[in-house]
């Protein structure tokens, strides 16, 4: 849905978005605010006083340590809050 609420700003002739859709893409944008607020990686691209501007592979930022979650334990809490009742999963309409 975002990807086609920012082609139809993009485009030449952008029509103006009614306010359902102009809602739902601020919605959209909050989530993934929201994401790298609470769950960012801050791992990303470590570097040392002797790190030059671009090394490659040789660069320290290639040498991050990254912790990601376990998506087996995202599905199987999400899938339980839908079996319990407590979360309802929405119908996708594309």
């Amino acid at each position: 849905m975002m990807g086609r609420i920012f082609a139809t700003l993009s485009s030449p002739a952008a029509q103006p978005l009614d306010d359902g859709l102009h809602t739902h893409f601020l919605h959209c944008i909050d989530y993934l605010r929201q994401a790298t607020m609470c769950a960012g990686d801050v791992a990303l691209e470590p570097h040392a006083a002797s790190d030059g501007a671009d090394l490659g592979p040789l660069d320290g930022g290639w040498n991050g340590i990254h912790v990601c979650k376990n998506y087996n334990e995202v599905i199987d809490y999400l899938e339980g809050g839908i079996r319990s009742g407590t979360r309802v999963v929405l119908p996708i309409d594309d």
